[in-house]
């Protein structure tokens, strides 16, 4: 409906119903211009569609008399203030949502940093622990050489002596 809808300011509210050539084309005969609203089916027509589609609907009104009334309506006296609120309302989403952003971004930093810390920790204990088992291993491997160094030099005492 307001494909080609021309905006004009609350100042220009006489120009808003005079303006019906230039607010729609009805998308079923793009060539004729939105005039009327069916109020059995809630829809906007042209006066094809009031011919071909509507013409047994009782509630079919000019949309240019449907909107006379609307500049002295309390909803549209308010519309002013309700944009005003809202536009303030989204501007306090969009503050909350950018520290929520900033909020995010500090934890993250803050996780990976503990991350790293836990993982440095975990590397300087398998560094130790490797350490520790290196130490016993060559200790063991020692005991375990000197044990056999110890028969091999018996086996050769054997073989001396019986000579």
């Amino acid at each position: 409906m307001f494909k080609k809808h021309a905006v004009l300011g609350r100042k220009d509210v006489d120009k808003w119903v005079g303006q019906g050539d230039s607010l729609a084309r009805c998308e079923l005969h793009p060539e004729e211009i939105i005039k009327m609203e069916c109020q059995d089916h809630h829809q906007l027509c042209c006066h094809l569609c009031v011919a071909l589609n509507h013409r047994l609907c009782r509630s079919i009104s000019l949309v240019e008399d449907l909107a006379r009334g609307i500049p002295k309506m309390a909803d549209f006296k308010q519309l002013p203030t309700t944009m005003s609120k809202l536009t303030s309302s989204l501007n306090q989403v969009i503050e909350d949502r950018k520290m929520n952003k900033n909020s995010l971004q500090v934890s993250g930093e803050s996780i990976l940093a503990k991350i790293k810390s836990l993982r440095d920790t975990l590397n300087r204990l398998l560094n130790e622990l490797e350490r520790k088992t290196v130490e016993q291993m060559e200790s063991v491997l020692a005991d375990l050489d000197r044990s056999l160094q110890k028969d091999i030099d018996s086996c050769k005492h054997i073989i001396s002596s019986r000579h």
